[in-house]
């Protein structure tokens, strides 16, 4: 099944398909998870894409996390960009998605992330904050700078197995994390990490 992202006026309730660039293929998946206004007429979204099945083999392939700019004017939709958990380097990334959006004051993105990396850690999710900033030309540079989280469950040592961060405002970013419990189950928790 194919997801499709859109956005909605919420004056007149009347929603619009988010045109990606490929936009054809009926096994590609997109998500919109934040939108930030950066001006009265520009706004710039984030996401996920990918594929959800190879029609080959039936096997889930790559996801990135992606943004786009939206100018509300003109309906025109531009500067498309993904990326991966930090930027592909161990080439074991699977799929990344980004969870929402803030910008600051110097105009830099920052996202906070979920990723599976099929790294030896039996593929769990991390969550992460990707900061994107912009070249001169207005595009999305290609290469974030990532910050992985480490989740720690208060007042112990024991770390998260599987944690996703799904919103960010200024330095504060919440989640989800799951920690062993030492009988084969795990402790599913909300956190909150300061980034300063």
């Amino acid at each position: 099944m194919k997801s499709t992202a859109f956005l909605v006026d919420l004056q007149s309730g009347k929603q619009s398909f988010i045109r990606f660039p490929g936009d054809r293929n009926p096994l590609v998946t997109h998500t919109a998870y934040g939108i930030w206004q950066n001006n009265n007429r520009f706004y710039t979204i984030a996401g996920g894409s990918g594929s959800v099945l190879d029609s080959k083999d039936d096997t889930l392939t790559i996801g990135n996390g992606y943004l786009i700019d939206y100018d509300s004017i003109t309906g025109r939709f531009f500067n498309y960009q993904t990326f991966s958990y930090n930027n592909g380097e161990d080439c074991a990334d699977l799929i990344t998605h980004f969870e929402g959006i803030y910008r600051d004051d110097d105009g830099a993105y920052h996202l906070p992330a979920t990723s599976v990396d099929l790294n030896g850690d039996e593929g769990l999710a991390i969550a992460s904050v990707a900061t994107i900033e912009r070249d001169r030309s207005g595009s999305f540079k290609e290469a974030a700078e990532w910050n992985t989280l480490d989740i720690m469950k208060s007042g112990t040592d024991i770390e998260s197995v599987f944690s996703t961060a799904n919103s960010i405002y200024a330095d504060q970013v919440v989640g989800f994390a799951n920690y062993p419990d030492g009988d084969d189950s795990v402790d599913p928790l909300s956190f909150v990490v300061d980034l300063s």
